[in-house]
């Protein structure tokens, strides 16, 4: 049994941590943008998501950072993603983190999976979340 996953509020001194794990080739295949991103692109994103009132937490195992949980939106209405440090994969912590950052949570929540992701389906399967639409998109 794995010691029990806290939460912390992200800090600006998180930024060159979570730009390190978004640019994992096995994170960023996930992504809507697949492509690497520049440290100063993703400070500059950082910096304006710091600003924003929505909740965003590191998770830690004991000392260890593990992942993030990340809200976005407002009045009520949040897109929830996950991500795992690479290190920390397939070690169970993903559904600690998810429903640790939903505990007691009164908003109504939801996410974005790219097909092929039955990683994060099976998570969110697990943690309460229900599958309602499929997304279909032309791209020109």
């Amino acid at each position: 049994m794995h010691p029990p996953i806290t939460l912390r509020a992200v800090q600006l001194t998180d930024s060159t941590l979570l730009w390190r794990w978004r640019n994992d080739p096995e994170t960023r295949r996930w992504f809507g943008d697949a492509k690497p991103i520049t440290l100063l692109k993703h400070e500059y994103w950082f910096a304006q998501r710091f600003l924003d009132s929505a909740p965003w937490w590191i998770a830690y195992q004991e000392d260890t950072p593990v992942g993030v949980v990340r809200f976005e939106g407002g009045d009520g209405h949040y897109e929830v993603s996950v991500m795992v440090a690479p290190e920390w994969r397939k070690k169970g912590v993903a559904g600690a983190m998810l429903t640790k950052a939903c505990l007691g949570s009164r908003a109504q929540l939801h996410a974005t999976i790219l097909v092929g992701n039955m990683a994060s389906e099976a998570l969110f399967h697990r943690c309460g979340f229900r599958q309602t639409a499929t997304l279909w998109e032309r791209n020109p």
